[in-house]
């Protein structure tokens, strides 16, 4: 009797309370319908998908941390069932009184053998966590509530990334069992906190921070789907999303804190729009939550129920491959970003004649029979790509301009050859560390990392391909496969000259630390002759006198033998000149994301040591700035060290787990990414292309595609990249007096010193005879040679 008593209660609290869960959860939807409907007219589809997808995120990180803190109380559980039986009890949180859920919690996984103490007891941990990551999530939240940018908690806190990371060692230390056991009173306290291990605790905190963050990115791209919204805020207003979860959340006299959290919403949207459009956001926010929640657990149901073998398979797949899983996202969210972004840039005409178009006339010049050709981009003579730099590599890829004979193409191989670099660093990490959750993190470090990401953006540069083929090579001569390591050398090196340093030094680790003696001196000889053929022979004769890059050394000497010279023999000069202030913050940049655990095992950052000193002792300060092309072949070897230095330090301290060195390596990441990174957020973040777009792009576009590419062109920097597919294309001045067209794009907005000078050079123009303005539409104006509109 008492048995069938308790099934019959587990019955009425179990599906009919779900079912009353679903006419609350409508009643959330259907009044405010018209609101959804009255969006469609101008609803950003892809912001839309964006945030379905990072809400799906939330609800599988939170539903696996359930499952880990049922793990850490000894259940195993299968995670399809688990998570599909947390999707239902959650759902019943929309029921009023939020006892339903947590009773509902209970009875469900009571069935699977959980204790009902057990479960109570995980509830507990499982809103601790929940707390703990939100609190962490909301930092940056601060400059937001006191109405100032999002970079105000570097004033406020600091250094927000040590703060956060200060956070986590006072969670190391409340979730000490150990400092528990010895004395009572904070026994006592912390009796309810989880009594799971550190680096348990640890990684339940973490998970719980990017659920909650999660939410709050799911927020902002609903908004975002309706209004424009600036990116500079990006950080800033997820993080505030993030808080007004967590206000909601300890908010329980409403169901799941609906009402309360989107006041908070509200309120944050309110400082950067309309308090009407603020408010008709959070609530099309809720609807979008809801209705993510309702597919999430269908499809949650549908796996669940399944009995499929097929279905079974590709879950075992999944499961087994799971963080190569994630790793593939992540990269082709990378690609995807970083080719919108540079696509965009590229419409707008932020790239230019320097360096896009140069790179585009040789691979265009190349294809057509005019092998490495280039129009002199200090002059008007045609010479060869080799009197600039050995990137040989264009004419390799010069093919795919028969598939596509335009710049954008070299963008989109750019960006793909970067990002298959966090492949390259996942599998170096995995056979190092024998630890893939590190190796992920490692490969998330690399697509986040400041001094990637710029360059990326940053036009089109061979050189910066050899980061990943770098790391290929690094990776398979580690695996003795010497053919494909000859294969990325060579690919490395063709790149530009300077690279074949690099590949000569592989010569050495292969000679000296694998002891193939003769193949390691065949690579080491090789590549010095080339490099010396190169540099010393080739590029002058081809220049008509020394490589242009040694006038970046005057003070050391005016030749390569001079200067190499004057560099090891003369160190006091050498390191006076290393330790100025940029040279310092250079350093700094490029080592702090992965928090300096490069140091940790030096003996690999022999392999950039010649690059780093070209790019510290250069006078030319954009050599040792992370913003240029210049660090491509250095990060590699940081990310090789840094995880050879893991290695290291975990061997010397076996009691600080790894997920701690993985937290480390993540907060340094996140804030160099504020500091100096280019992504929406950070304090100075390139993004040009969507806030300063051109109005009159398509009429501009249109025109220079008509000017045919028989004719001689004189163009601004910002129309060098869209002209440049011509035998003969100038940058002002040069060519003014001799070109058939000369063609202005000047910002009017536009305060960089370079503009000023084009102005003056349109003035010049405007006055010579021999030119006619043939059209004009704002700043874009085009001038056509008098014998030539004669002749036609």
């Amino acid at each position: 009797m008492k048995s069938n008593l308790l099934n019959l209660l587990k019955f009425l609290i179990g599906w009919p309370i779900s079912i009353i869960s679903l006419v609350f959860v409508i009643k959330i939807i259907l009044p405010n319908s018209s609101v959804v409907l009255r969006t469609f007219n101008h609803l950003n589809i892809f912001m839309t998908l964006l945030c379905i997808f990072c809400f799906a995120i939330y609800f599988a990180l939170r539903g696996y941390i359930w499952k880990e803190i049922l793990k850490n109380k000894s259940y195993r559980l299968n995670y399809k069932n688990s998570i599909f039986l947390w999707s239902v009890s959650e759902l019943k949180r929309y029921t009023p009184g939020n006892i339903w859920s947590f009773i509902g919690r209970t009875l469900s996984f009571e069935k699977l053998g959980v204790k009902k103490k057990d479960s109570a007891k995980s509830l507990f941990y499982e809103a601790e966590f929940f707390i703990v990551g939100a609190v962490i999530a909301s930092i940056f939240s601060i400059g937001l509530i006191f109405n100032h940018l999002p970079s105000f908690p570097l004033e406020i806190l600091a250094q927000p990334a040590i703060f956060t990371g200060a956070v986590l060692f006072i969670l190391v230390f409340i979730f000490n069992t150990e400092l528990r056991k010895k004395n009572k009173f904070i026994s006592l306290i912390f009796s309810i906190l989880p009594d799971f291990k550190i680096e348990e605790n640890l990684k339940l905190t973490s998970l719980s921070f990017f659920a909650v963050y999660f939410f709050g990115l799911g927020v902002y791209f609903s908004a975002n789907s309706l209004f424009y919204i600036d990116p500079h805020n990006f950080i800033g207003l997820a993080s505030f999303f993030s808080l007004a979860l967590l206000i909601g959340y300890l908010s329980i006299i409403t169901p799941t804190g609906l009402g309360v959290r989107e006041a908070v919403i509200t309120i944050g949207l309110s400082q950067i729009m309309s308090l009407e459009a603020a408010a008709f956001s959070s609530i099309y926010a809720r609807v979008i939550f809801v209705f993510t929640e309702l597919i999430f657990l269908f499809f949650v149901w549908i796996w669940n129920n399944s009995k499929s073998k097929t279905f079974a398979k590709v879950e075992n797949f999944i499961y087994s491959r799971r963080y190569e899983i994630v790793l593939a996202i992540c990269i082709a969210l990378y690609m995807i970003y970083f080719t919108y972004a540079s696509f965009l840039r590229y419409d707008n005409f932020f790239t230019g004649r320097f360096d896009l178009g140069n790179m585009d006339q040789t691979v265009w010049n190349t294809i057509h029979g005019r092998i490495f050709q280039i129009t002199d981009p200090n002059g008007t003579n045609i010479v060869s790509r080799l009197a600039f730099h050995a990137d040989f590599i264009l004419i390799l890829i010069s093919p795919l301009y028969l598939i596509w004979s335009n710049p954008k193409i070299l963008l989109l191989l750019q960006t793909i050859i970067v990002s298959l670099g966090a492949y390259f660093v996942f599998l170096i990490g995995r056979d190092v560390l024998k630890n893939k959750p590190m190796s992920l993190i490692f490969s998330l470090a690399f697509l986040l990392n400041p001094a990637i990401e710029q360059p990326n953006l940053y036009d089109f540069h061979p050189v910066v391909l050899a980061t990943t083929f770098l790391l290929a090579a690094f990776y398979f001569v580690n695996k003795k496969k010497y053919f494909l390591t000859i294969v990325f050398l060579i690919l490395a090196g063709i790149t530009k000259e300077n690279i074949w340093i690099i590949t000569a030094i592989f010569g050495l680790y292969i000679f000296i630390r694998q002891r193939k003696k003769l193949l390691g001196t065949l690579i080491f000889t090789v590549s010095i002759a080339i490099f010396y053929c190169l540099v010393w022979i080739a590029i002058p004769k081809a220049l008509g006198g020394q490589h242009f890059a040694l006038s970046y050394y005057a003070d050391f000497g005016d030749s390569p033998t001079t200067i190499i010279k004057n560099v090891i023999f003369d160190p006091f000069k050498t390191l006076s000149a290393i330790f100025h202030r940029e040279q310092l913050v250079y350093l700094i940049e490029i080592f702090l994301p992965l928090g300096f655990l490069s140091f940790a095992y030096p003996l690999f950052l022999v392999f950039i040591l010649p690059n780093l000193l070209i790019n510290l002792l250069s006078n030319n300060a954009q050599l040792h700035q992370i913003y240029f092309q210049y660090s491509a072949s250095i990060v590699a070897f940081i990310f090789i060290s840094a995880i050879y230095g893991l290695k290291n330090l975990k061997k010397r301290t076996p009691h600080l787990p790894m997920t701690f060195y993985g937290v480390l390596i993540l907060l340094c990441t996140i804030y160099s990414v504020i500091l100096f990174g280019p992504l929406p957020g950070a304090d100075d973040p390139n993004l040009e292309m969507f806030t300063k777009t051109l109005e009159n792009r398509r009429i501009v576009g249109r025109y220079i595609a008509r000017i045919p590419k028989k004719y001689s062109v004189a163009a601004t920097n910002n129309l060098g990249s869209h002209l440049s597919r011509r035998e003969l294309v100038y940058t002002v001045p040069q060519g003014i007096n001799t070109a058939d067209f000369i063609v202005f794009l000047i910002r009017s907005y536009s305060k960089d010193p370079q503009a000023k000078t084009e102005r003056q050079i349109l003035q010049k123009v405007k006055k010579n005879n021999n030119y006619s303005v043939v059209f004009a539409n704002g700043d874009f104006i085009v001038f056509e040679r008098k014998e030539l509109i004669n002749s036609l």
